[in-house]
């Protein structure tokens, strides 16, 4: 991402409060002991790679579900869709959607199949074989 571009994303994220202690990062807790937390994050594909991506605390973009910006209430919420909406526009990702999270001692779950399998990695091509050759023979992911 430009300079250019992550001066006017911070700024925006400053003008919509993203900042605000209602949204917090929660790996940024991994040491502490946490009762569970259901939240939402933000996650897109990057526009340059296709790579999936998750909003971080700096208004950055991640690889990592770990690294993800966690709204837990209402307002968050707002802010974070709103963010959304600006990285579309200003081109650094696309798709960009709203998902559960749940925060159990520090460690990011998604609530949905769906973005679990996100986060674990590709299941085609060749990233997968490598992960299937790793694993013993199959990608696993685990959706309590």
């Amino acid at each position: 991402m430009s300079v250019d571009v992550q001066k006017i994303l911070n700024r925006k994220l400053t003008a919509i409060g993203l900042r605000s202690a209602i949204l917090r990062t929660p790996a940024a807790n991994r040491d502490k002991k946490m009762t569970t937390v259901t939240g939402h994050a933000v996650t897109a594909n990057r526009l340059v790679d296709g790579a999936v991506v998750y909003l971080t605390g700096d208004g950055g973009w991640s690889g990592r579900l770990d690294d993800c910006l966690a709204a837990d209430d209402e307002a968050g919420l707002e802010r974070i869709k709103t963010f959304a909406v600006e990285a579309e526009r200003a081109h650094i990702v696309v798709s960009a959607y709203v998902f559960e999270i749940v925060v159990e001692d520090g460690a990011v779950r998604a609530v949905r199949r769906r973005e679990a399998i996100r986060a674990a990695g590709p299941t085609a091509g060749p990233a997968a074989i490598g992960a299937r050759d790793q694993y013993g023979g199959g990608c696993r992911v685990s959706v309590r």
